[in-house]
């Protein structure tokens, strides 16, 4: 890799809720860096005292961690408390999960992509998952009818630009993420899916370039979730998908063109994914085995209807 620029300056934030050995083997996999960060913040809910011993023992170590505290649920809080206690000299900001482990040159990376490249405004990498491997070409992008593809945990080749990076292993420069925020609007009480999307679709609109390279990377060792939070986690609840469902639509009406809104709520209504299935996945399903997805069905309608009347976010 090119040689750093010495004047760009890196803080990771880290959401972590009750997961205190995830997060001490995440804090170790940033002791081992060949570059550390110059700050590093966990957002933390407050009372959760497991995770704070860990920070503080981390930090006994010598390692430049702290942890800024909310009373709301829900990772958008837990970041947003995080990205409020960076250091306003930190020109870039990495977000890693609490049940990952960063590769050894996981920040020399992101600060030599920032540093090479003054348009850029995002930079990730391939979250490894420890149970499904292979190569996918399509990555992080937005079909032209509003699909959302992600695969950053099978992304191969070379790096490209992207629409929507994700969180377990990205980063962006400081000062729009501020600006931009992490959607504290965005509904749900868990992982609120769709804030990777907004951010990603804000830093594009103001003319910011995402970048997806899966040199860079990440062990992701996929932990279980609290008990409010089960979404992509095999556990069906109508809530939650209702939740993922509204999120999804209230952040494509809020940034694509109106002919793209109306070929997204079409194909939403009609195809839709395994996840958020349309009226043609029901039966598509049912044949191959995947057992009644009625209810799934009428979870996603309700959460397009509630995302159709949702707050817009400032962006």
């Amino acid at each position: 890799m090119t040689e750093v620029l010495p004047s760009l300056r890196l803080a990771v934030i880290v959401p972590s809720f009750r997961r205190p050995e995830g997060l001490a083997r995440c804090l170790e996999s940033l002791e081992r860096q060949t570059r550390r960060p110059d700050d590093i913040v966990i957002g933390v809910r407050e009372h959760d005292a497991p995770t704070l011993t860990v920070i503080g023992a981390v930090a006994a170590r010598g390692l430049a961690v702290r942890a800024v505290t909310t009373a709301q649920p829900g990772v958008v809080a837990a970041m947003t408390a995080a990205l409020s206690g960076v250091r306003a000299t930190c020109d870039i900001t990495a977000l890693l999960d609490d049940d990952a482990t960063a590769h050894p040159d996981f920040c020399a990376r992101i600060l030599t992509a920032f540093a090479a490249d003054a348009t850029l405004g995002g930079f990730g990498g391939r979250d490894w998952q420890p149970w499904e491997r292979g190569n996918a070409e399509p990555v992080g992008i937005v079909q032209w009818f509003g699909r959302v593809i992600g695969n950053h945990h099978l992304g191969a080749g070379a790096a490209r630009e992207v629409d929507l990076l994700k969180g377990v292993c990205s980063a962006y420069r400081t000062v729009p993420l501020r600006e931009i925020g992490f959607g504290t609007h965005l509904r749900g009480t868990g992982s609120q899916w769709g804030w990777e999307l907004r951010v990603g679709l804000a830093l594009q609109r103001r003319g910011w370039r995402l970048v997806y390279d899966p040199a860079l990377g990440v062990d992701h060792h996929i932990e279980p979730r609290q008990v409010d939070d089960q979404y992509h986690r095999g556990v069906f609840n109508a809530d939650e998908l209702i939740v993922a469902a509204s999120n999804e639509t209230a952040i494509l009406l809020e940034f694509l063109p109106w002919w793209r809104v109306a070929a997204f709520l079409l194909w939403a209504v009609l195809v839709g994914t395994r996840m958020l299935p349309g009226v043609l996945q029901v039966p598509r399903l049912l044949l191959m085995g995947k057992g009644l997805r009625w209810r799934e069905f009428l979870a996603t309608m309700r959460g397009r209807v509630d995302g159709l009347r949702a707050p817009r976010g400032v962006a």
